[in-house]
């Protein structure tokens, strides 16, 4: 079996760019010294996670661009605009889990010191980094 490659690490590509201030020190996983079983581990993962991530976070922006426009529809009632706020939620709450299951999973291939180091998809929870 090949080695893994930084494109078998899709969620942690440019995370410099996104990464707040206190929190760019932390090392991209393929930068870890990840170990071939490591490395072999993280990549099953990100093909059983990947999908639905992708999948859910395209269905949670549709959802929010839903609701926007609904919002500024003249036809739109309150309870029209607050079943599609929870419909919204749901999805989003989805998406947190996923990639909560997601970090777990690949938070149990690492060890201790590379988990210090670690750069995670959570960011700085006032910002949309990390996400």
């Amino acid at each position: 079996m090949p080695l893994a490659t930084a494109a078998e690490f899709p969620f942690h590509d440019g995370h410099e760019a996104h990464t707040p201030d206190w929190d760019r020190h932390c090392t991209a996983i393929q930068d870890l010294g990840l170990s071939r079983e490591q490395r072999d581990a993280v990549s099953i993962i990100n093909r059983q996670y990947r999908k639905k991530i992708i999948d859910c976070y395209q269905a949670c922006m549709l959802k929010r661009i839903e609701f926007r426009a609904l919002l500024r529809s003249s036809d739109a009632d309150e309870k029209m605009i607050m079943d599609l706020s929870k419909t919204h939620s749901k999805i989003r709450d989805q998406l947190y889990s996923l990639i909560v299951e997601y970090q777990i999973r690949i938070r149990q291939t690492l060890t201790p010191d590379q988990r210090r180091n670690w750069c995670t998809m959570m960011g700085d929870s006032g910002s949309h980094s990390g996400w």
